[in-house]
């Protein structure tokens, strides 16, 4: 047997040579962009950092002039109600909230008590109504002209809210 000689297109080879070093240069332009991003990530962090340390600083300042103001506060009088005491000052009010007790709740646990106990008063019910597109969308077909088509019963379709929207041409480098 005699091996098949095989014709190769010297032009296809040429353009095919071309488009290799396009997408060889594509993928140095995203080579160049990851590092570019890598390294503004990198920096904000720096800045992040930093921003914190000074806002630390900051903080723990605060905290001493807030614990040396109420300590100041017992030595003045203030005005009292039943849930804090209060001083005016040029600067801005010394509020103290008193000491007291809140509810605490886990609204999971408390509706799984309600109903395993009887207590129906407590309970909400909720009805959500929710769209199948995922549905709809399998039925549907998009003709040449634009309209929309339902492929089970082959009526042309115009409901409000449903539209065709042109996508453009997008080329993948990968």
């Amino acid at each position: 047997m005699a091996a098949k000689k095989v014709e190769i297109d010297e032009r296809v080879v040429a353009i095919q040579s071309q488009m290799d070093e396009k997408v060889a240069e594509v993928h140095q332009v995203e080579q160049e962009q990851a590092e570019l991003q890598a390294l503004l990530d990198a920096r904000i962090q720096q800045l992040k950092d930093s921003f914190q340390g000074k806002v630390d600083i900051l903080n723990n300042r605060k905290e001493y002039l807030i614990a040396e103001i109420r300590a100041l506060f017992d030595q003045v009088p203030s005005k009292e109600t039943k849930t804090q005491a209060k001083v005016t000052l040029l600067s801005g009010d010394v509020v103290v909230k008193k000491a007291g007790l809140k509810l605490d709740y886990d609204k999971k646990v408390l509706l799984e008590n309600a109903e395993a106990t009887g207590l129906t008063d407590y309970i909400k019910t909720k009805e959500v109504k929710d769209f199948d597109w995922t549905g709809l969308k399998e039925k549907l077909e998009i003709q040449e002209d634009g309209s929309i088509v339902n492929t089970e019963t082959g009526e042309v379709l115009d409901i409000e809210g449903l539209t065709v929207l042109p996508v453009a041409e997008q080329v993948v480098i990968k």
